[in-house]
This record gives C-alpha cells, structure tokens and sequence, in this order.
C-alpha cells in the first residue's frame, strides 16, 4: 500500500472565511481534475465514505483503537480492501466540509495506531513524489458547479 503523496485523490471545498454559513468557498483537487473516478484504492481518508450492506455487516468499526474523530475511516476502509472488497475514490461529486481539516497531535497518535494494527500489511514508508494539487480560492457555490462537470 502506497499512501501520500502522490497517491492522494479527491475533491474538497470547505468555508474561505472558516466558518458556515459561508458564500466563498476554498476548493482542493488532488491527483488532476481529469479522472471522475480512481480504482484500486486499498484505504479512504473520507469526508463521506460510503459502503452498501454486504461491506457493513463483514466489516466492523474498530471503536476500540479508534475512539476519535481520526483514522476510523482508514482503518474502516482498509479491512475492507483487505477482505476483498473494492474502493475507490469518485471525484465528481462536491463535498463541502466544515474545515480545511487539521493534523494535530490526536491524528498522529491515531496514525500510529493504525500503523501498529496493520504492520505485517503494510510496506516500508516511502516518499516518490508530488500528487498533482489544484487550489481554487474564495470560490462561490455558482462557479464551483460551473466549473465542476
């Protein structure tokens, strides 16, 4: 498994001012506005991850290890790749989220975690590149669907 960069995909908008309701709107594309939709992905780091029934009743939330707001959908998502299941990142829809998001100190506690629960999974860590990233600044909500096929 490959995580970071380049390996991160997906659309997302959050408040410019930081705060809802909000007019203006900061969008971020990773991995190229081209692909609507990326397979063989064996984690999700989600705003919105969605699973249908067979997934939910195979694959439980670790409430154990992640008791927090961080790494429970890595975590979630990757058991499921693990047992067979298929992910993938669908870029043509626009999600809005209440922040730009934080790697504080309880994200990488949980990130330890995680590392320490999959450790005969995964692979050495490794860095080879830069994923392409698109910013779009003070966007409103008429020319982010303009400009969103």
């Amino acid at each position: 498994m490959s995580s970071g960069d380049p390996h991160i995909h997906g659309v997302v908008a959050y408040p410019s001012a930081g705060a809802w309701p909000s007019d203006f709107f900061d969008v971020v594309v990773w991995g190229g506005p081209e692909l609507s939709q990326i397979g063989d992905i064996q984690a999700l780091d989600g705003v919105l991850f969605a699973a249908n029934r067979r997934v939910v009743e195979s694959v439980r939330f670790d409430e154990d290890t992640f008791d927090g707001f961080h790494v429970y959908d890595t975590d979630f998502t990757y058991a499921a790749f693990l047992r067979g299941f298929k992910l993938a990142v669908c870029k043509d829809i626009m999600i809005a989220h209440k922040s730009g998001g934080n790697f504080q100190d309880s994200y990488k506690t949980y990130a330890g975690k995680f590392r320490e629960k999959y450790k005969g999974h995964l692979p050495e860590e490794t860095s080879d590149g830069m994923c392409e990233q698109s910013n779009y600044r003070n966007v409103t909500h008429a020319q982010m669907w303009k400009a969103w096929p």
